[in-house]
């Protein structure tokens, strides 16, 4: 069926071919094309030792691509020749990550968004030369959504259900039963029409991507470093919840757990944070008033109470200009030994030391070893 020089050109597709692909043909003994389709899998699998056949009994005529074993929810109910043997062929490639004409990342995560399970049918004519383009494209989304079935069936083998099912041209495309589209498609239009007839969930819910929380870290980072910090240890967990929330990954909810569980945050235990800013803030003034009466460092206490209070002062950059402008010196003043205190303060918590400080540039920064990477969550149990 397949000439040498053609066998020779898959031979060298296949090359590449990581994991391994069966065909799962499920035929009667009895079916006039049965001769047709198994000489066609078993010589296009002759061409490499990545593909096989599994041959089985069955009603009808139909094979389904397995990748190690696995179902891919491709299915041919058809003898792939002419046009669709290009189908055929991308089908395996496609499934292996060396194929063509992938959808970018916009459209792929919008594939990934569809609402399943989808079941859906494409009847075609193997002279058709539209049919391939809508077959391929369906079977790109079944290999991008596992919650996607596409079966590819040649009307004219399957005579008594294409008239059943009114099919009029090729190619048709049908969703659980309904018919959606007909005639020639691109992926982007076909995909408009699942969308809206089975609706997509929510993008960033679809996957939290890697990007973002790295993203998280970089920007962490860079603030770490204008504080005149070292890094951040990469091994402490703390360190990848901070950049989880940072990237965006958490939400409103992580940002509250975050920082409100933070025992150094403001000064007082996760529990108190945790109940919101004013109660901190009652708190803070509180103690301020009780070490002013005793004579302890109340203007100290008075001025981290100011301080946490002024406007704009949890934008990032500019505390970092306004502590090593102003700021440190301040509290250094009213508290002296305040910034020696800090420093073993941000050590004893998070094993950072300080490269640069007000009177200038130290050392160079560092990569911190945390004291406790792994701690009990949110520390809360501490």
């Amino acid at each position: 069926m397949l000439d040498s020089a053609i066998k020779d050109q898959l031979k060298g597709l296949f090359a590449q071919l990581e994991a391994h692909y069966t065909f799962d043909i499920f035929v009667h003994p009895q079916h006039e094309s049965r001769a047709e389709l198994v000489d066609l899998l078993e010589e296009v699998a002759s061409c490499s030792d990545k593909l096989s056949c599994r041959l089985q009994d069955s009603e009808g005529l139909k094979f389904i691509l397995l990748k190690e074993g696995e179902d891919t929810g491709i299915i041919f109910r058809a003898v792939p020749g002419g046009h669709e043997f290009t189908s055929l062929l991308m089908a395996v490639l496609n499934a292996d990550g060396k194929g063509k004409n992938f959808p970018d990342e916009f459209i792929t995560r919008r594939i990934k968004a569809l609402q399943g399970p989808i079941s859906l049918t494409t009847y075609l004519s193997l002279t058709c030369t539209n049919c391939p383009d809508v077959v391929q494209a369906l079977n790109m989304m079944v290999l991008l959504n596992g919650q996607i079935r596409h079966e590819a069936v040649d009307g004219s083998i399957n005579e008594e259900e294409v008239e059943r099912m009114k099919v009029q041209a090729v190619p048709t495309v049908f969703a659980d039963g309904e018919q959606i589209h007909v005639g020639r498609s691109s992926m982007g239009d076909l995909l408009e029409k699942l969308e809206a007839r089975y609706g997509s969930v929510e993008l960033e819910a679809v996957e939290t991507k890697e990007y973002d929380v790295l993203v998280g870290y970089c920007v962490n980072q860079i603030k770490t470093l204008i504080a005149g910090k070292d890094l951040e240890d990469p091994a402490a967990i703390d360190t990848w919840i901070s950049a989880f929330t940072v990237g965006g990954g958490a939400g409103i909810i992580g940002d509250l757990l975050v920082n409100a569980t933070d025992d150094s945050k403001y000064g007082h235990s996760a529990y108190i944070n945790f109940m919101g800013p004013v109660i901190g803030t009652i708190l803070s003034a509180s103690e301020t008033w009780d070490a002013t009466k005793i004579g302890g460092d109340g203007g100290a206490k008075a001025w981290r109470l100011a301080k946490s209070n002024l406007p704009f002062i949890n934008i990032w950059y500019v505390k970092a200009v306004l502590d090593h402008t102003v700021l440190n010196q301040l509290s250094e003043f009213l508290s002296p030994g305040y910034r020696k205190r800090m420093e073993k303060n941000t050590r004893k918590r998070t094993g950072q030391g300080f490269w640069r400080n007000e009177r200038g540039i130290r050392r160079a920064p560092r990569v911190a070893k945390h004291p406790d990477p792994w701690p009990h969550p949110f520390g809360l149990f501490k």
